[in-house]
């Protein structure tokens, strides 16, 4: 659908900062991967088999029904679980936005795309930093 009240800049402008937050986006999944990685290197995987019983049940469940001697490991081995698709579901949206990332790319002039970014990326800082 053609626009007719966004200039040409202003288009391209826009396109630098979503080409900008896009990067921030993709940066900020991998910090999450990271640290999903590092938890579950932590957290235990095997579910001995006189907990098998507890497996999959909620907070409030485990807080009624696990005995407080092994409430640290069934939440451990639940937590752990949740964690691993919270780390696969990351690396999904890290997939995707890095997709939109390079189509973004894609539409701008490569001969001035590096100079634009860098100006681009001055700007996008000094708004975020009147938000904060």
């Amino acid at each position: 659908m053609p626009n007719t009240t966004i200039t040409p800049q202003e288009k391209e402008d826009n396109m630098v900062r979503n080409i900008i937050a896009r990067e921030y986006e993709v940066d900020s999944y991998q910090i999450n991967i990271d640290n999903y990685s590092a938890m579950l290197l932590t957290l235990p995987t095997v579910w001995p088999p006189e907990l098998l019983q507890y497996k999959g049940l909620t907070t409030q469940n485990i807080a009624e029904q696990v005995p407080v001697s092994d409430i640290q490991m069934v939440t451990d081995l639940i937590f752990q679980e949740k964690v691993a698709i919270s780390l696969k579901t990351e690396m999904i949206e890290q997939i995707k936005a890095s997709h939109i990332h390079k189509a973004l790319i894609s539409q701008m002039e490569p001969a001035t795309l590096s100079g634009k970014l860098a100006a681009g990326k001055i700007a996008y800082e000094a708004a975020a930093a009147l938000i904060e």
